[in-house]
């Protein structure tokens, strides 16, 4: 999939909204890569009227994340949700992946412990 910048984001929800009428209560998700929630897009979303993100942390442990794949560390997961909260997204998701080769039960735990510290409304596993 093609990555796309602020800019763009904020011009399709304006043509979005040129054409449709959404409750004002709507829940609007985007969903995003903790290395890709710098302070600057986050406060972009939040101005255009993103109020719920979905971030693929998949783990806080970095033996799970480079096993994943995944081009962020387990200190850049922790730190796009506080990002995310200082920029006034409350309603945060984040995905966590259970069972892969190099956990275990108590580093499950542990992630469950961290995403339960972080204040994080929502997992998806």
């Amino acid at each position: 999939m093609k990555k796309i910048g602020l800019r763009e984001q904020q011009l399709i929800t304006l043509e979005i909204l040129k054409y449709f009428d959404f409750s004002r209560d709507i829940e609007i998700t985007l969903e995003a890569n903790p290395d890709d929630l710098d302070q600057k897009f986050l406060k972009g979303i939040a101005e255009i009227g993103i109020n719920r993100l979905s971030i693929g942390i998949q783990s806080f442990h970095d033996e799970d994340l480079r096993l994943m794949n995944r081009a962020h560390s387990s200190s850049q997961a922790e730190s796009s949700v506080k990002r995310a909260q200082d920029a006034g997204i409350q309603n945060i998701s984040i995905d966590l992946i259970y069972g892969v080769p190099t956990s275990n039960f108590e580093i499950w735990k542990q992630n469950l412990d961290k995403a339960i510290e972080l204040e994080v409304p929502h997992i998806s596993s």
